[in-house]
Order: C-alpha cells, then sequence, then structure tokens
C-alpha cells in the first residue's frame, strides 16, 4: 500500500499551479494533511492572519477569528463530506472557502486542498476545486513514484513515462540530448496499448536532429508545445517521416522541455490517440509542473549512471596499474638485492649502504600500495580468498612490531607491546598480519612521534588485537568514512597513500566474521580494535569469502 503523504514527507501533497483554477486568482491555496496541518501554501494574503496561514500551522488549534475555517476543514478530514465550503472573515476581507478530500494510490484518505477566494462561488468553482485536487493527488502521486524509482537511471526513465502517459495521455515518448547537442535520442517509450506500444518503439527509435521537425520551436522558445488537434498541415511538418506511421492516427499532442539549471536537457512528448479530447491549458499546466519533476530525477539518475561509469573507470585503472606496477617493481627489488650483494665485500661506504636501505624502504611501501589496488580490486569483485592455519595472535603481533622496528624509531614513537598470554586461533595467517601491519602503521604515520600501545587479549571465543596512538585523533563524521574506499580523513598533500589501508583491511576482518572499530576524540589520539572470532563458522582450511561491498 502506498503510505500517505505527511507535512514531514519529501514525497508529501505538494503545491500546484493556480493557472488550473477557473475561480480566478485565489488568495490562498493550501494542501493540508490528515492531523489539519499545513503541508504546503501559495498565498498573497499580507495580514497576520493570513501570514499565519504557512507550512506547519494546525487547523486543530485556530483562533477564533478563523474557527469558520478550520470548522469546514476539520469536516472534510473526518470524512464527513467530500467538499464544502464556507464564508468567513481574514483579516477584514471576506473569503469564500472551498475545500476537496484528497486520496491516495489506494483510494485512502491523504489530506485536503483548501482554496480561499475574495468573491462568491458557483457550482462550477467547486468543479474546479475537485479538478485541481485530483491534480495535486497526481503530482504526489508521481513524485512517490519518482522518489522510489531511486538513482536508477533506466527505472526512473521508464517510471517518468509511464505516469505521464497515464495521467494526461495515451503514450509519452522521453528524448534527451545528445553529448554533443546535436540530436535527440530515445530514451523512453509507452503507450497503454501493447499494440500501439509496438508502433510507438519503432517510429521513435530513429534520432532527431535538435533543430528540426515541431521540437524545434521548443528549443526555440524554451517553451511548451501545444498542437490541440493534429492536422495535415502539422504531419507535413513532422521530422523525420518515420515519425507518420505512428502519428497517423495521434489526435492531440504536448511537447514541455525538460529543464535542469536553465538548460533544456530533453523533451517529453504527449500524446492522445483519435478520437480524444484536445489538450487544453489545464493539461499544459499540470504537464509543466510534472516535468519539473521528471527533469530533477532524469538529472539525478544521469549524474548517478556518470559518478558510478567514472568509479568504475577508476577502479579499472587502478586495477592494471596495479598489475604494470609488479614486475618492474618485482625487478627493481632484485637489481637492488644484486647491488647489496656486490657492494658487502667492498670497503665499508656508509653513504652507500644508507642508500640501499632507503631503496628498499620505497620498494617495500610501493609493494604495499600495490597490494592494496589489488585487493581492493577483488574485494570489488565481491571475494576474498582466506587460507586459514592455526596459530597464536601474539606472536604474529610480535613478529610485526619487529619487523617494522625501523619505521617506528624513524618516527620518534615508542612502541609498548602489551601481549603475554597466547591467543590461538584459526585465520589467515597472511591476510591478518596485513592488517595489522596497516594499524600499526597507521599509529606511526598519524602519532606524531608519540607513544603506540599494541594489546592483545581473548575475551571468551574473540581475540583482540588493539592499537592506540597519542596523535591528532579522528572527528566523529570521519570514523565511519575512514573505512570507505579512498577515504582520507586527512588533506591528502599531508600524507602519503591512496585511502584503501583501511578499506581492505575492514574487508578482510569481515570476511573472518569480525570487524574493526575506532574510538577517538580529536587531539586525543585514536584507538583501533581488531576484533576476530577464534574460530571460523565454517569448516575447512580455505575459503573463497564473499566481501561485504562490491563498490
Amino acid at each position: 500500500m502506498a503510505e500517505p503523504p505527511s507535512r514531514n514527507d519529501g514525497r508529501a501533497l505538494e503545491r500546484e499551479n493556480s493557472s488550473l483554477l477557473t475561480i480566478g486568482v485565489p488568495l490562498a491555496v493550501l494542501t493540508v494533511d490528515l492531523q489539519g496541518v499545513i503541508a504546503s501554501a501559495s498565498a498573497v494574503l499580507g495580514g497576520s492572519e493570513g501570514r499565519a496561514l504557512r507550512p506547519g500551522y494546525n487547523f486543530a488549534s485556530c483562533p477564533g477569528t478563523l474557527l469558520w475555517l478550520s470548522n469546514v476543514v476539520r469536516r472534510v478530514l473526518s470524512n464527513v463530506t467530500n467538499s464544502g465550503g464556507a464564508e468567513g472573515m481574514v483579516d477584514g476581507v471576506r473569503c469564500t472557502a472551498l475545500v476537496h478530500a484528497l486520496a491516495d494510490e489506494t483510494g485512502a484518505p491523504a489530506g485536503a486542498v483548501v482554496v480561499l477566494t475574495p468573491r462568491q462561488t458557483t457550482e462550477k468553482d467547486i468543479e474546479s476545486v475537485a479538478r485541481y485536487a485530483a491534480h495535486v493527488q497526481w503530482l504526489a502521486s508521481a513524485s512517490l513514484a519518482f522518489a522510489e524509482a531511486g538513482v536508477d537511471y533506466r527505472a526512473i526513465m521508464e517510471t517518468v513515462v509511464r505516469r505521464m502517459a497515464d495521467l494526461i495521455g495515451d503514450a509519452c515518448a522521453i528524448r534527451v540530448v545528445s553529448p554533443d547537442g546535436e540530436w535527440l535520442e530515445p530514451v523512453a517509450v509507452y503507450h497503454r496499448d501493447p499494440v500501439r506500444l509496438n508502433v510507438l518503439q519503432e517510429a521513435f527509435e530513429t534520432v532527431q536532429r535538435v533543430r528540426e521537425g515541431i521540437t524545434a520551436e521548443v528549443f526555440r522558445t524554451r517553451r511548451t508545445l501545444m498542437i490541440p488537434v493534429v492536422t495535415e498541415e502539422v504531419l507535413r511538418r513532422m521530422r523525420p517521416v518515420a515519425y507518420l506511421r505512428y502519428l497517423e492516427d495521434v489526435g492531440s499532442i504536448l511537447v514541455v522541455p525538460l529543464r535542469v539549471d536553465n538548460r533544456v536537457v530533453g523533451v517529453a512528448t504527449l500524446l492522445r490517440d483519435r478520437p480524444c479530447s484536445p489538450y487544453d491549458v489545464e493539461d499544459q499546466a499540470l504537464l509543466e509542473n510534472l516535468a519539473e519533476r521528471a527533469a530533477l530525477a532524469l538529472e539525478i539518475g544521469r549524474l548517478y549512471r556518470e559518478a558510478t561509469d567514472a568509479i568504475h573507470a577508476r577502479d579499472d585503472f587502478l586495477f592494471i596499474a596495479g598489475h604494470e606496477l609488479r614486475t618492474p617493481l618485482t625487478s627493481a627489488k632484485l637489481q637492488t638485492a644484486l647491488l647489496r650483494r656486490l657492494a658487502t665485500p667492498l670497503p665499508q661506504n656508509d653513504e652507500l649502504m644508507r642508500g640501499l636501505d632507503q631503496l628498499e624502504r620505497q620498494h617495500r611501501r610501493l609493494g604495499r600500495l600495490v597490494d592494496e589496488l589489488l585487493d581492493a580490486s577483488r574485494i570489488r569483485d565481491g571475494f576474498i580468498h582466506l587460507e586459514r592455519e592455526t596459530f597464536d595472535m601474539v606472536e604474529l603481533v610480535r613478529d610485526a612490531s619487529e619487523s617494522h622496528a625501523r619505521p617506528i624509531a624513524r618516527s620518534g614513537s615508542k612502541l609498548i607491546v602489551d601481549a603475554d598470554e597466547p591467543v590461538v586461533g584459526a585465520w589467515d595467517r597472511e591476510r591478518v598480519e596485513q592488517v595489522v601491519t596497516n594499524l600499526l602503521l597507521n599509529a606511526v604515520k598519524f602519532g606524531n612521534g608519540r607513544p603506540i600501545e599494541m594489546s592483545v587479549e581473548r575475551e571468551g571465543e574473540l581475540a583482540h588485537v588493539v592499537v592506540r596512538d597519542h596523535g591528532s585523533g579522528i572527528a566523529p563524521e570521519d570514523q565511519t568514512r575512514i573505512f570507505d574506499r579512498f577515504e582520507r580523513a586527512v588533506p591528502d598533500g599531508n600524507y602519503g597513500g591512496l585511502g584503501i589501508g583501511l578499506y581492505v583491511a575492514q574487508q578482510i576482518a569481515i570476511a573472518h566474521g569480525g570487524s574493526i572499530r575506532v574510538d577517538s576524540e580529536p587531539g586525543d589520539g585514536a584507538k583501533f580494535t581488531l576484533e576476530l572470532p577464534l574460530r571460523s563458522s565454517t569448516d575447512g582450511a580455505s575459503k573463497e569469502t564473499r566481501a561485504s561491498d562490491g563498490k
């Protein structure tokens, strides 16, 4: 069942263009939710009472001077009547209020529309407000449908053409401007009759130049084109001629520009088959209002699609770069090892040895970056391969701390390891070492030369590895983001790295059935806790584990 719109819902009852009303220029047009609270308001009232009639105002708590208006609104909301009217004073001006009930897609009550007019009303005016209420309901329903389509460009387009055709036409076609700005490319078509839909699809699969045919006028004026009755003269102006096969049976046409930031990015064409009532200004106003929402939804979908394509292109590039870098890196490592062997028998040359040490450090650093790139690509594809074996976590942590004694010493930090009692479990040794090393080196990088503490302990069936530094800390709003790909909580120019180390580490922990969490306050350092189950929930030493996030 569709959710009834409310004033706190982005898919709420929405304001419609007052040109749909035939009662002249109204003093106010309001939509009210089921609780009697104004959800939207368009008003020209200037007094204190009139200014009070704005979103958030509750008719249930009306002052005595507006009680006449509150009574008719509450009668309609209480289903005493489907519509009603009353006369009274607002800021000293005599007004007539016309109120009509609104319903959602299922027919359930969803509020009311209130129109205040300065003159006596007729039966025709009441009919006008009823039509207006239907338009509001249609717009609210369409906005809900657009929101539910999410960011999937294809789903949004299909929703838009269906909604437009169902509301004010038999068929709808959407065409968007090509990247070079020269062509109109069909992206979605719909007709309620499957047979006619086939003809429509064949006709509109042909691309059209932006400046040809009847749509040229839409792009020139940036306004809606309404053709109430399709005549022979209209058909002669049609381009491309492939459209004629379908349009010969069309009786009325509306073409509305889809505008984003004052740019016409496409057109929506509404068609009614013969015999039909011609499109009129009410249809045009409704379509233009709906087109604004449709254009925004389409733009969101387009931007999301472009961002997704860019992310995929970036990931593909980094995966290829990781593989391409591995071969020359291996060659460089071998050449450096050869140079060290050749230099060993020579007289002591401290400068040469320092150069070789620095070269090997850079090789190791580049090697870690390449491994992270390749791991991030594997995780993106959804899997991490684990080779489980039984070992002592305390032993692994001490080995990791000793292996990185030099970079720790260079940073000025002192590492304190508290890991006395064995903590034995079944994990992938290489992967867990990768996680521990990442946490340790992050503490070295951001610890500002202050002491770093590492501890290992067992809590029930869990192993905990804690790495604590006393550096600048991490802001609360960044503490979740740092575990995403290519995300960093520090300026890029201040520290090296790609921003994927913690992402890879978290995914490895998740693949083991564990997690990494961070506790930090700005200026008070950070504490990272790696939590891993001692045993896998499944049997077997080797396992292909689906990553939690294939982004």
